[in-house]
């Protein structure tokens, strides 16, 4: 469940508001909290989930979702492209404040976010590590 958004400054953006829901395994956050279990909790988790497809880029694999979430796990953030909404991308990560996990996420057209995935991921790294800092 999303509890807040910011939205960007571009005319062409992603807009998602609070309250809205999204599959763990189609959405960048969901799939930052699958990630950030151990693999045997995430793979009991996994095993109860109907993988849905919600776009054609939606993994609906188990054996190929539990490698997309080690590749997230291994980079330190979690990313889709297209798999909860068509020419979206996202990347996300899990912020710990005291004793409970968040997502936060960035979002928006492929076309902008693909080209700078790694400048995005820096600030989405570094906003949530000053988050856990603070807190």
């Amino acid at each position: 469940v999303y509890l807040d958004v910011v939205e960007g400054v571009h005319s062409i953006r992603y807009s998602a508001m609070a309250g809205d829901r999204k599959p763990l395994h189609s959405s960048a956050v969901g799939k930052a909290f699958l990630g950030h279990l151990e693999a045997p909790e995430r793979d009991r988790l996994l095993d109860r989930l109907t993988l849905d497809r919600v776009t054609p880029a939606t993994i609906v694999e188990r054996a190929a979702l539990a490698a997309d979430l080690e590749r997230g796990r291994a980079r330190g953030y979690q990313l889709t492209r297209g798999e909860n909404v068509a020419d979206v991308m996202a990347l996300a990560a899990i912020v710990d404040l005291n004793g409970l996990s968040f997502g936060i996420a960035l979002a928006g057209p492929i076309h902008r976010m693909a080209p700078n995935e790694a400048a995005l991921a820096r600030e989405l790294l570094a906003a949530r590590n000053r988050m856990e800092v603070t807190a």
